[in-house]
């Protein structure tokens, strides 16, 4: 019953129970769909088959077994949520495309399983197959957000629809605990959108960037440690750290034959060498370690992990400690006071290590702790590289040449222990073998032993020419260019005068804008820059209907029945939210109020407790934009990579850049029906925008410009609040 183990619970029920009275050839039907029932099926693993007694079996019983085998994966991925209630909804086919629609409340959950389990089949008949949860219609109908297709109950975090963005988006002005917490979230985000790309194992660039977000998310903690409650976070390090592992189990290996590929690369044709043998173990070995990860990610423990982490990460000021001691002191938090004391700190550690480097025959341990401070050194200037001065990207890059530096010596060290240890056991490292015998055969590799000593070589190279690169960090050039980094801050500190959005007064703002707008984004960034809370009507539906709320369990008996849900339970649930404490200086509201009926129940209840409607800023584009905007999208109907004709296209129209896939649009993104969505729109929102415009509160927002830009007029509008 547990997920993680869904691909060998076959086996194991096999082997705990044979199947009675079968022949000989029934068992090998039985066999080979177990077989293929479990790992990710290639064209070489196919062939590999065809070599076994599989084929010699008639042709048409081997057909017949290889397509039952493709019903029992994909039949295994619809009920991926053990929950028996998906079922297969409507089925067309589209452009040489099967689309099957998926229904259920665990619909999103199995169909993507579905969909991964769908690779023998497409080996098989040629034919893609597209599964996809059907749209839902209860919480759709009540926010308007037809693409919110996640559950509502045990949701599971958004794979980012785009490459997440470069930066975290951080200020002089914001807390160190803010500040983690906005650096968390971005290297969360692109954990999430390397991780189809993992699972599918067909570009190893897609796990080294999966395991880099996870390496920056645990380095910050070494960085914003002091500020946050380590209480409340250590289940998410332990998360972090439990990922880790199960992706650097691969990537460790895929590191290692990257370079020996390199190696091979270089050698002039006429002098060959033979790694067979050393390949075979390694495939072995990173056959195992990929089975390991891909349970891990599979596991309900890896879910549990991003849910809870996703649903920690989306609360400001997460996780931290308080900004006044015990004593009534205040402490430094805000990046300007702290920034320029961590990176001093951290160019002091590093440059400590120089009298224990720079002497004759230094420890490679030595160098390897080295190494690991150079790394503080660099994910400090990257982690607040928004904030210092232009000559960080300097300094990055100066650190970053002394840690590859250091990190090939490392991989060489690594390498040529594992080679020294293939040559004695004849094994992929001395862990496994220590227990078992002498072979009893001498290991006969020379081809691996021209090797070991070429990366003796490496090693001995780069032991030699460290001083060299350690050199550059004496210069006064290099102490010049972290004074410069960190003057911006230094300045900040002693001039900054934040503007801040925050009155005593306490305010409620109301965000209008149609769908594509960007509503959403700069909701976010308002929410961060007004330190007040972001009350989203779609939230408050979901989390009442996740808890079974009385209010929630109200409401949906009216979703149950394709039913609007009243104003009068609509207004109660946001009402509850703006009596709760964090609300006390007021909110953005966000989707509500929809109706002059709820703009005119909410200036009531607003007014019994002496609040206004401050302002409502309007994020106006034209239509034409907004049409485009959306029926510009495109997805890859093999690995699901998005693309945008005109913002984001592929280098070939038409034709996905990651694996060749054919790009298609979804029905809701084509013109027509963002037309239909945009009128609805506008007949239930124009009346509310007249209503808000004679109060003297509507502020219309020029939404067809940069992000910035339009982020810069919706501060400049409520500055005044």
């Amino acid at each position: 019953s547990d997920p993680g183990r869904h691909h060998i619970a076959g086996r194991d029920i096999l082997l705990a129970h044979p199947p009675a009275d079968l022949d000989e050839q029934e068992r090998l039907v039985v066999a080979v769909t177990t077989f293929l029932h479990r790992k990710r099926i290639t064209s070489k693993k196919l062939n590999k088959l065809a070599q076994t007694s599989f084929a010699d079996l008639p042709e048409p019983l081997q057909a017949e077994t290889l397509a039952l085998a493709a019903l029992v994966r994909m039949a295994e991925g619809l009920d991926y949520s053990q929950s028996a209630s998906s079922q297969i909804g409507h089925v067309s086919q589209r452009e040489g495309t099967i689309e099957i629609e998926v229904v259920g409340p665990s619909a999103a959950t199995d169909a993507k399983r579905a969909q991964t389990k769908s690779d023998l089949w497409r080996l098989l008949f040629k034919t893609s197959l597209q599964f996809m949860p059907a749209p839902m219609k209860g919480i759709e109908a009540i926010v308007h957000q037809p693409e919110a297709s996640a559950q509502l109950s045990q949701q599971m975090p958004a794979i980012p629809e785009k490459k997440p963005p470069k930066r975290p988006g951080l200020e002089p002005g914001d807390s160190m605990a803010e500040a983690a917490r906005k650096t968390f979230y971005l290297h969360f985000q692109r954990m999430l959108y390397h991780e189809p790309g993992t699972r599918l194992g067909e570009d190893i660039e897609e796990l080294h960037d999966m395991r880099v977000a996870t390496r920056r998310m645990r380095a910050a903690f070494q960085v914003f440690g002091d500020y946050l409650d380590m209480e409340q976070m250590a289940p998410f390090l332990k998360g972090l750290r439990r990922t880790g592992r199960a992706l650097g189990g691969v990537r460790d290996l895929d590191v290692f034959w990257e370079k020996t590929q390199h190696y091979l690369d270089t050698l002039p044709p006429e002098q060959p060498v033979d790694l067979g043998p050393l390949r075979a173990v390694w495939e072995a070995q990173r056959e195992i370690a990929r089975e390991q990860m891909v349970a891990y990610l599979d596991s309900k423990r890896y879910s549990r992990f991003k849910r809870e982490f996703e649903d920690f990460l989306q609360k400001p000021d997460a996780g931290a400690l308080p900004v006044i001691s015990r004593q009534g002191e205040p402490a430094p938090h805000r990046l300007r006071h702290v920034v320029p004391v961590s990176v001093y700190q951290r160019l002091g550690a590093m440059l400590a290590y120089d009298e224990w480097v720079t002497a004759p025959n230094v420890p490679l341990e030595r160098l390897h702790q080295l190494r690991i401070t150079a790394k503080g050194m660099r994910y400090t200037l990257e982690y607040f590289e928004e904030v210092l001065g232009p000559e960080a990207k300097n300094l990055i890059d100066e650190v970053k040449g002394l840690q590859d530096h250091l990190g090939d010596l490392q991989d060489a060290v690594v390498a040529s222990n594992l080679l020294r240890d293939f040559l004695t056991w004849g094994t992929w490292g001395h862990a496994q073998a220590k227990k078992a015998a002498w072979p009893q055969e001498p290991i006969v590799a020379p081809g691996v032993a021209t090797y070991l000593a070429a990366r003796q070589a490496e090693l001995q190279n780069l032991v030699e020419t460290f001083p060299q690169t350690w050199a550059r960090f004496q210069r006064p050039e290099f102490g010049q260019l972290v004074a410069l980094a960190v003057a911006p801050l230094l300045t900040a500190a002693n001039s900054f005068r934040e503007v801040d959005l925050v009155t005593t007064e306490p305010k409620c703002i109301v965000l209008l804008g149609p769908p594509a707008s960007g509503k959403g984004t700069q909701a976010a960034q308002l929410r961060e820059a007004l330190h007040l809370p972001h009350v989203a009507s779609g939230d408050l539906f979901r989390e009442h209907f996740k808890n079974e709320t009385e209010l929630g369990l109200r409401a949906k008996v009216y979703i149950d029945r394709g039913e609007l849900v009243p104003d009068d339970l609509t207004i109660a649930m946001v009402w509850e939210r703006l009596s709760q404490p964090d609300c006390a200086d007021g909110a953005l509201l966000d989707g509500f109020p929809r109706t002059i009926t709820q703009a005119e129940a909410l200036d009531q209840a607003l007014a019994s407790r002496g609040y206004t409607i401050h302002k409502v800023p309007n994020i106006v584009v034209p239509d034409e934009v907004l049409v485009e905007r959306v029926s510009g999208r495109r997805l890859c109907r093999t690995c699901g990579e998005p693309y945008h004709i005109r913002f984001n296209p592929p280098r070939q129209p038409g034709i996905c850049d990651k694996d060749g896939g054919e790009l298609y649009q979804r029905d809701d993104d084509r013109p027509e029906t963002v037309r239909k969505r945009l009128k609805v729109y506008w007949e239930q929102t124009s009346p509310l925008i007249d209503y808000y415009r004679k109060q003297g509160v509507l502020v219309d927002i020029n939404g067809n410009q940069p992000i910035d830009a339009v982020q810069a007029e919706l501060r400049a509008a409520v500055s005044n609040v």
